[in-house]
């Protein structure tokens, strides 16, 4: 198989975009466009009121860095602000999510280490617990959204003792046994029954 060569520079009409119903991911670093196998980079644009909802990437570890506007920055169960020129570093197998806070667009240049061959690439987290809780809140109060944690986190709990499975994804996706994910995100790709989604970021 010929390698092909890629080029050193990528212009504004090179970037590939993806759309999402947040807004769209500017590609500007990736197998396709530049000669490096292990370099992803994109720019993604959320509108007002959206977000990249809560997954992970099992074997990528990926930083955040906000352009402009304000992020609600999720990375497991801590949550912060962010503003323009502030980052977040998000570990391999780690629940995140991003939403926007501000008042008009938010922008956010985010940085990926390459997936292996043999894992998912993204795993969506949004329909299981505690996470599905805290998206169920409309407001960007962090405080609500925190109460909404503790909800979750405790049906998880009862579900447990009770020997049902507190996963809520439509596909039938495993519960995750703690709210960070490491051995559980091993348990949920073992059983195939994951929420797989093609999109990054």
């Amino acid at each position: 198989m010929v390698r092909t060569k890629r080029a050193h520079f990528v212009t504004r009409d090179d970037v590939r975009v993806e759309r999402f119903p947040w807004g769209p991911h500017d590609w500007l670093s990736r197998p396709d466009l530049v000669d490096s196998p292990g370099l992803l980079l994109v720019r993604i644009h959320m509108k007002k009121g959206q977000g990249c909802p809560f997954h992970l990437h099992p074997t990528m570890e990926e930083a955040v860095y906000v352009l402009h506007g304000v992020a609600e920055q999720w990375v497991g169960e801590e949550v912060r602000l962010l503003e323009a020129g502030e980052m977040a570093h998000i570990p391999r197998d780690t629940v995140h999510a991003t939403f926007n806070s501000g008042g008009g667009v938010l922008r956010v240049l985010s940085v990926l280490s390459a997936a292996k061959a043999k894992e998912p690439a993204l795993v969506d987290m949004a329909g299981q617990e505690p996470w599905r809780s805290i998206s169920l809140v409309s407001t960007g109060d962090l405080v609500e959204k925190r109460r909404a944690l503790a909800r979750g986190k405790k049906a998880v709990r009862c579900a447990e003792a009770g020997g049902v499975s507190p996963a809520s994804d439509a596909r039938g996706g495993p519960a995750r046994k703690d709210a960070r994910g490491s051995r559980a995100a091993k348990t949920a790709r073992s059983t195939g029954k994951a929420s797989r989604g093609k999109k990054r970021g």
